[in-house]
């Protein structure tokens, strides 16, 4: 190593406005994250350049493409943050399980739907911007989807150990019913702000969906 090498990797180790060189990358991080949520969340995800990212951030282009080296890492690191924020809600919730179907289902629209929408950046980012980005991301958005469904398997697992419905195989049931939610948070984002309704009347809505659902499982179309 020259003596300049030697000085320059003195130098990066060195702290820098009182900040360790691992605390400026993590601070350096979330400010490309901060700056990541308002573009996509507000502009989208194609209308954004990672210049415009750079400049929102304020962390240099060769610094912010040593912490992510494409857009879509950013994307990434975004919708894999709110969709286990969300996770942890609607699970922290599982803890208090009301016996009564339809106080249960009420209960999880309420939660699952303030989880989604406390944010309106994330819920377009997790409904909108994420579809399409590429083959890997549609990959991701299945497994997001289908751990989302798992959270609905499991009330339907407790129901069924109460005896409130009959035993059965609800997987494709629960998929349905985690896409029509999925498209009515979809189309609360996309409704402008003035117009768009309450958390909880759109809470109101998909709990009586769910409660439709469940009433078809305990009483079957006929032959």
């Amino acid at each position: 190593m020259t003596l300049m090498n030697s000085s320059a990797a003195t130098a990066s180790k060195r702290p820098y406005k009182g900040l360790k060189p691992d605390e400026r990358v993590a601070q350096r991080r979330r400010q490309i994250l901060d700056a990541g949520l308002e573009l996509f969340g507000r502009r989208g995800y194609q209308a954004t350049t990672m210049a415009m990212i750079s400049a929102e951030s304020g962390v240099p282009h060769r610094y912010l493409t040593r912490i992510f080296a494409h857009k879509e890492d950013i994307l990434e690191a975004l919708y894999l943050g709110i969709t286990s924020e969300v996770e942890q809600t609607v699970r922290a919730d599982h803890a208090r399980t009301p016996r009564a179907p339809a106080d249960l289902i009420r209960q999880r629209a309420s939660v699952a739907c303030r989880a989604f929408l406390a944010d309106p950046r994330k819920t377009r980012i997790n409904c909108i911007e994420v579809v399409g980005v590429s083959a890997r991301f549609e990959q991701l958005r299945r497994d997001m989807m289908h751990a989302f469904c798992e959270l609905i398997l499991e009330d339907i697992a407790r129901l069924i150990r109460a005896g409130e419905i009959p035993d059965g195989d609800y997987q494709y049931g629960v998929m349905g019913l985690a896409g029509a939610f999925h498209e009515l948070m979809t189309e609360w984002v996309l409704t402008p702000a003035e117009k768009r309704v309450s958390p909880d009347t759109l809470a109101g809505e998909i709990a009586r969906f769910f409660w439709g659902a469940l009433l078809a499982i305990q009483h079957p179309m006929p032959r």
